[in-house]
Order: structure tokens, then C-alpha cells, then sequence
């Protein structure tokens, strides 16, 4: 397993792979700085912004990169056409699902944690970026990222347009439900993170508060927020196992 996760890893650092992790954090710092500039006037304090900002933003590039991140952990192979020679290897599937997972798990989990990273200097300063409430911000990114990487990973593995399919999901359809009254909210990660934390006496209000998801038709609380995240996680890495495993995957033309 372990080789199946540096060697994964490794070419997730590829040079080319590393521009989206410095486009991701350079454009959460330029937002960053716009949102503490258009914040100067109001009543909030700079962690009550970032914690805005967190929910509306920060928590959702885990769901960008983990829609990316995840696609190498079959998808491209069967874009390539290598997945056969993947296949033919002499080791167990399921150590090759396991340890392609947790780099891909790895590497949406620290370009997360370096964007949240750069919109808490730029918002509270260095002083106060390693507080206790960025600090849980951290991990709860690094579930998040595991829980998305885990959910998309498995869509790449039974769904054509597999990366298309993560971003409607992770951008269309769960800032639909975020808000809405009919429990539906828990079919979003999204909700599981805010939940986990709590942000809500960041002084969104209104459209802001609809935008973070925030609004409160049926919250979920804290300690279900960070317990279904890691369920998530552990869950699909579990089921993620068991489908390489059983399926057979042929190189497509048509697949995005």
C-alpha cells in the first residue's frame, strides 16, 4: 500500500500539479484582502470576518481540490489508457485503492489548509493565525477534503464525466440544500463542516448568510458536524475498496 501512496503522492507534486496549489491560495489571499477591505466599516472584528469568509469560501476550495485531486485516482488512468497495465500489477486492488486515495485525500487536504492559510493572514495577521479557532478551521479542512476525495473518488470510479458530476455536486447542488428547510442539508458535506465549526456568531446576515449556509432551517450540531465527516471519509475509503476491487475498468474515449 505504501508504495501505491508515495509513488500517487509524488505525482501529485509534480510541478504542473503544484501552479493549482499556488492559483488556489493566491486567490484566496486576494479575496482575502478585498473581504478585509470591504469589512473596515462594519462592526466585526477581523476573526469574526474570517470566520465569514471560512463558510462562504475558505471550506469550499476543500471541495475544489478534492474534485481535482480525486480524478487521479482512477479517471486518469483510464484516460491515459494505462489502466490495464495498473490492473496487471501482482499487488492486491485494494491496497492499490487504499493508498491512490489517501494521496489523493492528502494532497486536497494540504492545498486546503494552504489557502485557509493565506486568507487568515491576510484577514487576522500572523499573531492570530495559529488561534484556537483557525487551528479546528485546519482540521476540519483536512476531514473535509478526506470526506469530498472519498464521495468523488467514487463517482470517478462508477460515472462517466466523473469530474463534471463532483463540481455540480459540490457547487450546484449543495448551496441548494444548504438553505433549505426540508433536511435536505444533510446530504451536503459542506453543512457537516460548517456545523463542525460553528461559525455562526460570525456576523454573516442576510444574502451572506444564505451564501456561508447559514441561514438555520434545521442546523446541525458540532459534534455531528466532525463525526459524520470522519464517517464519511473512513466509509468511502471502505466502499472505494471494495469496487476497485470487484469492477473491471477498460480505457474510454469519453470519458471527462
Amino acid at each position: 500500500m505504501k508504495i501505491f501512496y508515495t509513488s500517487a503522492l509524488r505525482d501529485l507534486m509534480r510541478p504542473n500539479r503544484l501552479v493549482l496549489w499556488i492559483v488556489i491560495t493566491i486567490f484566496t489571499a486576494i479575496v482575502a484582502a478585498a473581504w478585509k477591505y470591504m469589512s473596515r466599516d462594519s462592526a466585526m472584528t477581523n476573526l469574526e470576518a474570517y470566520g465569514q469568509l471560512a463558510d462562504i469560501l475558505i471550506f469550499r476550495m476543500a471541495a475544489l481540490t478534492a474534485a481535482i485531486f480525486s480524478m487521479s485516482v482512477i479517471l486518469q488512468e483510464i484516460e491515459q489508457k494505462t489502466v490495464i497495465l495498473l490492473l496487471t500489477r501482482s499487488a492486491e486492488r485494494w491496497k492499490m485503492s487504499l493508498g491512490r486515495t489517501l494521496a489523493a485525500m492528502t494532497a486536497a487536504a494540504s492545498a486546503s489548509v494552504l489557502a485557509c492559510l493565506a486568507g487568515a493572514l491576510v484577514l487576522v495577521g500572523i499573531k492570530d493565525t495559529f488561534s484556537a479557532v483557525i487551528v479546528k478551521d485546519l482540521a476540519i479542512l483536512g476531514l473535509g477534503a478526506a470526506a469530498y476525495t472519498g464521495i468523488f473518488v467514487l463517482i470517478s470510479m462508477v460515472m462517466k464525466k466523473a469530474l463534471i458530476v463532483s463540481l455540480i455536486y459540490a457547487f450546484g447542488f449543495e448551496p441548494f440544500v444548504q438553505n433549505t428547510s426540508q433536511g435536505l442539508n444533510y446530504l451536503s458535506v459542506q453543512s457537516y463542516m460548517n456545523a463542525a465549526a460553528d461559525h455562526a456568531k460570525s456576523g454573516a446576515s442576510g444574502f451572506l448568510s444564505a451564501l456561508s449556509g447559514n441561514l438555520g432551517f434545521d442546523p446541525i450540531k458540532p459534534w455531528l458536524g466532525w463525526t459524520v465527516l470522519a464517517g464519511i471519509a473512513a466509509l468511502t475509503i471502505f466502499i472505494g475498496m471494495r469496487v476497485f476491487t470487484a469492477m473491471e475498468f477498460y480505457p474510454r474515449d469519453d470519458e471527462a
